[in-house]
C-alpha cells in the first residue's frame, strides 16, 4: 500500500487525491490517504478543514488519522533534513522539483509521497471520471451555468499569515481592473465575488464596478460552485479558484456548453518558480495577466 500525504486547503487537497489516483492507476495499488495533518495543532500554517473524506472514494482508497512514529519525525523536522535522511528513502518529497524530474523519482519501491503535485498533467487521461468524483464532494452531477462573471479574491491567511503572504502575495487592484477591462464588461453585467474575506472582496471590487453580489452567509463549499458555475471566471493565485476554473471548463467539454472564459495570474508566487507553463490547461479559453 502506498500513502499519499493530505494537507492544506481545498484547492490543495484536490490536487493530492489526484496525485493519489495518478500513483493507483500507475501502481495498481491500494492508496492511504494520510489526513493526520488535520489531527493536530498547527503553529506556522493555517489551519483548515478536510474535504476529500467528502468524495465517494473508491474500494482501492482509504482514510488514516494516525500518524506513525516516523512520520511524526518527518513532520518536526524541516524538510532539507528529513529529505536527507536514509531511513525515509521511501519517501517522494514534491520540493519544487519540475514535471519530469518527478516522474523520474516516482518508483514502485517508494512508498510515501509528500507535496502539492500542482501539475494537470498527473490526472490527464482520466479527466472525466475526475470531474465526477469532484461533483460528488457537493452531491452534483453537472453545474448549471449561470450568465454571471464570477471573480475570486483570495485575502484570508495572504494577508494575517506570514508565511502564506511572503510565498503567494497579494493581486492588488491593478489585475482585478485589468481582467475586468480584458472582459469588456458593462454596467448591466453582475459580478458574483468569492473570497475568504467578504467584505475586504466587496470594497476592492465596487470601487470598479457597481452591480456586484457576495453570499456573505456562504459555506466555502457554496462559494467553490458560484464560482465554477460562472460563465466568465477572473482567477486568484489561488488553487481553489484554479480547480472552479477546471471544473467549469469539463463540465462545458462534457455537456457540450460554451467554454467559460478565464482570466487568470501570470505570476503565482511572490517569488521563486512562477512560470505558468503547465499550469493551465491548454485547452482553456483564457487570457493572462
Amino acid at each position: 500500500m502506498k500513502k499519499i500525504k493530505i494537507f492544506g486547503g481545498f484547492g490543495n487537497q484536490i490536487y493530492q487525491y489526484a496525485f493519489a489516483k495518478y500513483i493507483a492507476k500507475l501502481f495498481n495499488e491500494k492508496i492511504e490517504l494520510d489526513c493526520s495533518w488535520f489531527s493536530k495543532d498547527h503553529l506556522k500554517d493555517t489551519s483548515r478543514k478536510l474535504y476529500i473524506d467528502r468524495i465517494e472514494l473508491k474500494n482501492n482508497f482509504s482514510l488514516n488519522f494516525n500518524q506513525t512514529y516516523i512520520e511524526f519525525l518527518f513532520d518536526l523536522l524541516p524538510l532539507r533534513v528529513s529529505s536527507k535522511l536514509s531511513f525515509l528513502n521511501n519517501y517522494v518529497y514534491e520540493n519544487e522539483r519540475d514535471f519530469n524530474e518527478l516522474i523520474e523519482a516516482i518508483s514502485n519501491d517508494k512508498s510515501f509521497f509528500v507535496g502539492f503535485w500542482q501539475d494537470y498533467r498527473f490526472f490527464q487521461g482520466f479527466e472525466e471520471e475526475f470531474f465526477f468524483e469532484l461533483m460528488s464532494i457537493f452531491k452534483l452531477n453537472r453545474l448549471m451555468t449561470k450568465p454571471h462573471i464570477g471573480v475570486h479574491v483570495r485575502r484570508g491567511d495572504y494577508v494575517t499569515n506570514s508565511n502564506a503572504r511572503k510565498l503567494h502575495g497579494l493581486l492588488d487592484d491593478s489585475y482585478y481592473s485589468e481582467a475586468l477591462e480584458i472582459l469588456s464588461i458593462d454596467k448591466e453585467d453582475k459580478l458574483c465575488i468569492l473570497s475568504d474575506d467578504k467584505e475586504g472582496a466587496v470594497s476592492l471590487i465596487s470601487k470598479m464596478h457597481n452591480n456586484i453580489f457576495i453570499d456573505h452567509a456562504a459555506s466555502t463549499l457554496q462559494d467553490f460552485i458560484n464560482l465554477a458555475s460562472c460563465q466568465r471566471i477572473i482567477l486568484a493565485n489561488s488553487t481553489f479558484s484554479w480547480w472552479a476554473a477546471w471544473a467549469s471548463n469539463m463540465n462545458s467539454k462534457i455537456f457540450s456548453l460554451p467554454k467559460p472564459i478565464i482570466v487568470a495570474p501570470r505570476k503565482w508566487f511572490s517569488s521563486g518558480n512562477n512560470s505558468s507553463l503547465n499550469r493551465y490547461p491548454e485547452d482553456w479559453d483564457i487570457r493572462m495577466i
